[in-house]
């Protein structure tokens, strides 16, 4: 008889995994993009810049950045009713690591496009 009542138990399933690609997805899929936009002006800036370049890049860096920004915001605001074992989920500390790597990546850009000659 014992068997028969060990097999109604409930299961309980783990849905953390899922409910933490679900909260990353939208920051994720904006990375992509400015990680190319980063690199193209990284190309940029390794040659002499005129001005209207500089601009257009100076620009574009301050876009991401507010993108970045957004994303930080969009993230926090998907996780805010998670469950706790979703909050310390490795891949939302993956997610925030890379927009960390992304504003870096950012101020390197700014630097080098401040300091090529006009």
């Amino acid at each position: 008889m014992q068997l028969a009542t060990e097999s109604k138990q409930k299961r309980i399933v783990d849905t953390s995994n899922a409910e933490a690609r679900r909260a990353v997805a939208g920051v994720v899929r904006r990375m992509a993009p400015w990680r190319l936009d980063i690199a193209q002006m990284n190309a940029i800036v390794a040659r002499p810049m005129r001005g209207a370049e500089r601009t257009r890049c100076l620009s574009a860096c301050t876009e991401i950045g507010k993108g970045v920004a957004d994303a930080r915001i969009m993230l926090i605001e998907s996780l805010i009713d998670a469950p706790r074992k979703v909050l310390a989920h490795s891949r939302i500390a993956d997610v925030e690591r890379a927009l960390d790597g992304v504003e870096a990546d950012l101020r390197r850009l700014r630097v080098g496009i401040e300091q090529s000659s006009p």
